[in-house]
């Protein structure tokens, strides 16, 4: 009998003019643990930061801000439903303003300007409760 494979999250790769602040601010407001940095001839080139133990996040310098596209919207950390008031409360203690809410994620930015979630959908998800924007 055959398996499907699998896939889960490896890592993702987020471009920054100025990576040690992008990862201060992943570090320091989201709590994500610093695994390792690289330099080349020019300094400090990434910083990879653990997201739960199973993916990575990788901050990597560009000479050039990325140009947006129709693709990518944002990227969503999952938190648990009972977690929703310490985060926000995190949020506004390290004055990051919370720009959208909805039921399970709270919307806001970091200091490049990229949007970031976090979410507890996967609760709903967990609880079978079905899928809808109602």
């Amino acid at each position: 009998m055959d398996s499907q494979p699998g896939l889960q999250l490896h890592h993702i790769a987020l471009r920054a003019s100025d990576p040690q602040q992008v990862a201060s601010f992943y570090h320091t407001i989201l709590e994500l643990p610093e695994l390792r940095r690289g330099h080349d001839a020019q300094g400090l080139y990434s910083i990879w930061l653990g997201i739960g133990g199973h993916a990575i996040l990788m901050i990597e310098r560009g000479d050039q801000k990325p140009t947006r596209n129709d693709g990518w919207e944002f990227v969503a950390f999952g938190i648990k439903g009972s977690e929703s008031e310490y985060w926000r409360d995190r949020l506004t203690q390290h004055l990051v303003t919370i720009e959208g809410e909805t039921d399970h994620t709270l919307y806001f930015r970091d200091p490049e300007g990229n949007r970031v979630g976090l979410s507890a959908y996967p609760d709903v998800l967990n609880a079978g409760l079905p899928l809808s924007r109602g």
